[in-house]
């Protein structure tokens, strides 16, 4: 449910109405800001014409508060909350919170104030995808083997045979010499030392830092509570020592 819907579910924004008497030093922002509405809405209810104008002792219309219907969901605000905080409870938006009650700022509710807080649809969250290449380690090779070199054994040397003596009548036998045979030479095999693949490096996950800008009224304590998170987790992540050293305008790290 958009915060169209959520408006027209509140009986077309029965607004209560109120009046106000102008006192010396009054301007229409303070007197839009007292009331909890807007600069717009005083100069469209009472027809002014400028703005910047407005005396003393004058009485001007003032837009109350939307009137709850039999189906709506109020709440009352209490010490701590905060429209981010509002909204999650209630599963609907700060947008449709600030459009259904007519809230001059997002940023500001008081203590005590009564709030429509009809659920509703809360527009969702993007975060963008981050991809990250992931290495495919290199595909190991087999070793690699030579075949043993082998030398052909070496060649038998005939025998040496001498003539028997013809003296008679001794005869000497025929001398005989043994056959020279050397063992056949074998080379051991040469091996090759196995490849080693290349190491994988790590995966890196980014981290997504999220940025806020400090506006007028913001504190350490507010902005801590707008994205749930501790009010010392926020100072650690900014360095801050002093939880006044806010400056609007200027933009915080909100850790994730």
């Amino acid at each position: 449910m958009g915060a169209a819907a959520l408006v027209g579910a509140t009986v077309a924004a029965q607004l209560a109405t109120g009046s106000v008497t102008v006192q010396r030093g009054d301007t229409l922002s303070k007197i839009a800001r007292t009331h909890m509405t807007t600069v717009d809405d005083l100069v469209a209810m009472n027809g002014i014409a400028n703005p910047d104008l407005i005396v003393a002792g004058q009485v001007l219309e003032v837009p109350g508060a939307p009137v709850p219907g039999p189906d709506d969901t109020v709440h009352t605000v209490v010490p701590g909350d905060t429209l981010f905080s509002l909204a999650r409870t209630y599963a609907t938006s700060v947008e449709a919170i600030v459009t259904v009650n007519r809230l001059p700022s997002a940023t500001y509710i008081r203590v005590g104030q009564v709030l429509i807080v009809n659920a509703g649809e809360a527009p969702p969250v993007t975060v963008p995808a981050v991809t990250v290449p992931i290495e495919q380690p290199a595909a190991e090779e087999p070793p690699v083997t030579e075949p043993p070199t082998t030398e052909p054994p070496a060649a038998e040397e005939p025998p040496a045979t001498e003539p028997p003596a013809t003296e008679p009548p001794a005869t000497e036998p025929p001398a005989t010499a043994p056959p020279a045979t050397d063992p056949p030479a074998t080379a051991p095999p040469a091996t090759a030392p196995p490849a080693t693949a290349p190491a994988t490096p790590p995966i890196v996950t980014p981290t997504i830092t999220t940025l806020y800008k400090v506006r007028s009224g913001d504190t350490i304590d507010g902005i801590a509570a707008q994205f749930g998170i501790g009010a010392q987790a926020l100072l650690d992540a900014n360095d801050f020592r002093d939880p006044t050293q806010l400056v609007v305008g200027a933009y915080i790290n909100i850790p994730g």
